[in-house]
């Protein structure tokens, strides 16, 4: 019984007239059981916050910080126990306070996600508030929750929380569902800048530090949570939009001068998204926060984060490629702004609903933003090695339920979340037309805004603006792993009344086992030539097959299943498709339109339909093109793990091919840049550059490289900003001890993060047996392991440092492991399954990695999609091996 109750029955008894004896007190009610134990993904939804506030020190310069949690809470059910997210912090001391009553709390621990608060006495329905005080360390080596980064001789920190890493900066409610508008308050050193996802509402001295108090938020999760604390320098640049929301940029102290592109193009980018949605703004202010590393890109409401290598441009480094990197990725991270903060996914099984729409988005708008770049090509061109790995048998879902927190980090799948998601949504919008997808895609947000959606809540929108046939064939690509294959064959008994037969099957590649077959309501596009006239149509394939009569007078010569070039499907045309003239001026088709046949093409080599030799009769007429994207993208089929099978015996053969394909149209180019290149020939030529001096064995270019590389390292300018990589890339991996020795140098007095991390890329590439001395530079605990990181990545491309670099891997793992964030493991073993091609290292990799990616974030998917790469890569190889074999028998140059 509770004091207030023991005194209300003391008053009662006084008041009693006479000697009666009062009547015995009512028997208190019979509680539940408190089930104390903790919960392994999501808190308990009987306690949820409505608000929250964060009081914290944070001096960057110091290992450790501080603070205080709020939350104004709705118990929904009564609460002998409520948990919050916490990992790595210690709890000091907690309490409620419940109708002005503080009911101290008793911390006790729960497991490596949660904490547990136990009330003096148990929780009743209604409003409550929570308040925790709690200590953490910064993180200084995985860059993860509130972290910090030395650059010279300052400290500065940030924080990064995307998926469930704001419960290392402070105890909350970290998931996407628990949506709620935070007050920040920031203790800081005096001469430190302070900033948050808010605007700033006061400032202040007291005890020796400067306080920054913070307006309320907008409703976040706590993922987007973001603040950021140094002695940085704020750069005012005007305003952005139509409707002039104010846009800073807060670099590191001295940099403000290299966001000079950043800040003229930023504006232009919020006006094309508000056109887009037609709608403000929807923050107060825009923040740019440079962070340290291109990774630490993240869409804070109010404080976006982006990248140094993408953000701070120096003049000497200003290029047509730095330049689109940059748009395109603050356009995916601001147009997060809308898809994820606005409405944000109300649990991860729906990643897609930020991560595809932004994706799509981003393609899109940057076109808009810069014709020129026709940058919205590539989204054919990623299409192709989306469906790749979408035929794997462990192939995720673009909606993939998520039952465990290992399964968080996996949903953020680039092949499947980012380049599946994305072309299923330009696939739609092309059967729709834009202007009514647009229409569709404002509605869902006006049905949603500020709060949280599902996949169901997004196909119900879909439903009612796009119909019923629409929304049920998106579901379907929605709710299965795979692609289609759609077979096209003409049926001409009657040459005047030739009908197409369109079937459906899931794509498959040679060499892999246990893919189920699925069946897709699939929306086509197809055009359809013969004797100078067209036949178009648009059906939705819901059968295995179809046959459709087409207009037209003779028997079609060419068939395209993808008009624009859109479609998440592979083609598979009749024999005989592989033709040159497809391609040539003259051809009927777009650029997208046969960059998507291309793609295709390449799908056959996989499934088995054709070779790698078939594609190589086709490289001497596209190398010719006028259409600088189209050589660019031939280029590109020369590399990976499967060039890198070509026999040692036609290797100069193969080499000699490569010169012949590209040197004159290299030599037109020319290696310096001219006043009237287009921004398609700024990026041909170092694409060119690339295959003739890496796969085509060209000397002279190699030496060229050695030559620039060298200037470069003295800090001399010649170089053209488009050049640089490719040239410093070739040069290292025919680098010799001289080389080894400046690069080294270099990395001891570099302090610029983007610039080390490209040196430590140089590094990883020397080769044998300088890549010994390279190993035991990584090996030194003081290395950073973000920048080993760089180094081994490089030198896993390398034929020659490869093998080299797996054996260093498997002697590091077990040290470097617990220093690295589970997404740069994921990434580490994407990259080994994506250069090996033979069936030992697919069971080396399989064997090494299984014990130790069991507790790894997304590990086990992880393998499972790199392992079966190798496997498809190794099974396709002596096929393709013995057709290019022949092939050079031939005496084909």
């Amino acid at each position: 019984m509770s004091v207030r109750r023991a005194g209300f029955v003391f008053v009662l008894l006084l008041a009693t007239p006479g000697c009666r004896t009062p009547a015995p007190a009512k028997a208190p009610e019979k509680r539940a059981a408190v089930d104390f134990t903790p919960p392994t993904l999501r808190p308990p939804p009987g306690v949820w916050p409505t608000r929250g506030e964060l009081d914290l020190t944070v001096l960057p310069d110091q290992t450790d910080f501080e603070g205080t949690a709020k939350y104004a809470l709705d118990v929904k059910a009564e609460a002998g126990v409520v948990w919050l997210n916490a990992t790595e912090l210690v709890l000091d001391g907690a309490s409620f306070t419940v109708q002005g009553r503080v009911l101290p709390a008793k911390v006790i621990p729960g497991n490596v996600d949660f904490v547990g608060l136990v009330p003096a006495e148990p929780l009743v329905p209604g409003s409550a508030e929570v308040s925790v005080h709690f200590r953490g360390k910064l993180d200084r080596t995985r860059s993860r929750g509130l972290y910090a980064a030395q650059e010279g001789a300052a400290w500065y920190a940030y924080t990064f929380f995307e998926p469930v890493d704001a419960r290392r900066a402070f105890p909350c409610f970290d998931v996407p569902s628990a949506k709620i508008p935070w007050r920040l308050t920031l203790r800081v050193h005096p001469s430190e800048v302070a900033a948050a996802n808010a605007p700033m509402a006061s400032e202040k001295s007291e005890g020796g530090l400067k306080v920054v108090r913070f307006e309320e938020s907008a409703p976040l999760p706590s993922y987007l949570v973001a603040f950021m604390v140094g002695p940085f320098d704020v750069i005012k640049a005007g305003t952005a939009g139509h409707h002039g929301t104010p846009l800073r940029f807060i670099v590191p102290k001295g940099r403000g001068a290299e966001t000079a592109y950043a800040q003229s193009v930023t504006p232009k980018i919020i006006s094309l998204l508000e056109d887009y949605f037609g709608m403000e703004y929807p923050f107060r202010k825009l923040d740019v926060a440079v962070v340290p590393r291109f990774w630490g890109t993240m869409e804070h409401p109010g404080l976006v984060a982006l990248g140094q290598p993408l953000t701070l441009i120096k003049p000497a480094e200003d290029s047509t490629e730095r330049r689109e990197a940059y748009a395109n990725i603050a356009i995916h991270e601001l147009a997060h702004f809308w898809f994820g903060d606005y409405v944000t996914c109300a649990w991860w099984d729906d990643t897609w609903l930020n991560e595809s729409l932004g994706t799509w988005l981003d393609l899109k708008l940057t076109d808009q933003l810069e014709p020129a770049w026709k940058l919205g090509l590539r989204s054919v061109q990623q299409v192709s090695g989306a469906m790749n790995a979408d035929s794997l048998p462990g192939a995720k879902r673009l909606r993939e339920p998520v039952l465990a927190r290992e399964d968080i980090e996996a949903s953020f799948d680039n092949d499947i979340t980012y380049s599946k998601g994305a072309s299923v949504m330009e696939m739609y919008e092309r059967a729709v037309g834009e202007v009514k997808f647009q229409s569709f895609i404002r509605q869902y947000l006006h049905e949603h805004a500020f709060g949280v959606a599902t996949s169901a809540d997004f196909v119900a929108t879909m439903r009612r603006v796009l119909g019923p046939e629409i929304a049920t064939s998106f579901e379907s690509f929605l709710s299965q792993p795979g692609a289609p294959r759609i077979t096209s064959e003409l049926d001409c008994k009657d040459p005047s009344h030739p009908v197409l037969v369109l079937t459906q099957e899931r794509y498959k590649q040679l060499g892999m086992e246990g893919v189920a077959d699925e069946q897709w309501s699939v929306p086509v596009s197809y055009a359809v030539y013969a004797g100078g006239k067209v036949a178009r149509g648009s059906p939705v394939l819901h059968p295995a097959q179809e046959r459709i009569p087409l207009a037209l007078a003779a028997c079609p010569k060419i068939v395209n299943l993808k008009q624009d070039g859109r479609g998440y499907f592979r083609a598979a045309y009749p024999k005989g498709s592989v033709r040159a003239e497809l391609f040539a001026p003259s051809s009927p088709l777009s650029l997208s339109e046969k960059l998507a046949m291309l793609g295709d093409f390449s799908g056959a080599v996989r499934h088995g339909d054709l070779t790698r030799a078939d594609l190589l009769t086709l490289i001497p007429a596209l190398a010719r093109s006028p259409d600088d994207t189209l050589v660019a993208t031939t280029a590109s089929f020369f590399g990976g793990a499967q060039d890198d099978q070509v026999p040692t015996a036609l290797r100069p053969r193969w080499e000699a091919f490569i010169r012949k394909a590209f040197g004159d149209r290299f030599r037109s180019l020319g290696l310096k840049r001219k006043a009237d290149d287009t921004p398609e020939q700024r990026l041909l030529r170092p694409a060119l550059f690339d295959v003739l001096a890496l796969r085509g064995g060209d000397v002279a270019l190699q030496r060229e490289a050695r030559h620039q590389t060298d200037t470069w390292l003295e800090n001399k300018p010649a170089m053209e900003p488009e050049m640089r990589d490719g040239m410093l890339f070739v040069a290292a991996v025919h680098g010799d001890e001289a080389l080894l020795g400046k690069l080294l140098t270099a990395l001891h007095t570099e302090k610029d993060p983007s610039r080390r991390s490209l040196l430590f890329r140089l590094l990883g590439l020397m080769p044998p047996p300088l890549d010994v001395r390279v190993h035991e530079l990584l090996r030194d605990p003081k290395t950073d392991a973000r920048e080993a990181a760089e180094a081994i990545s490089a030198g896993l491309t390398n034929l020659r440092t490869r093998e080299g670099t797996w054996s260093f891997v498997q002697e590091q793992f077990d040290v470097r492991a617990a220093q690295t964030r589970a997404d740069d493991i994921g990434q580490l073993v994407l990259s080994l399954g994506a250069v090996f091609c033979d069936p030992v290292h697919e069971q080396a990799m399989n064997a090494f990695f299984r014990p130790r990616l069991k507790s790894v974030d997304g590990g086990p998917r992880t393998l499972d999609k790199a392992v079966q790469t190798v496997h498809v890569c190794a099974a396709q190889a002596p096929r393709n091996r013995a057709a290019l074999e022949a092939f050079f028998a031939q005496g084909s140059r």
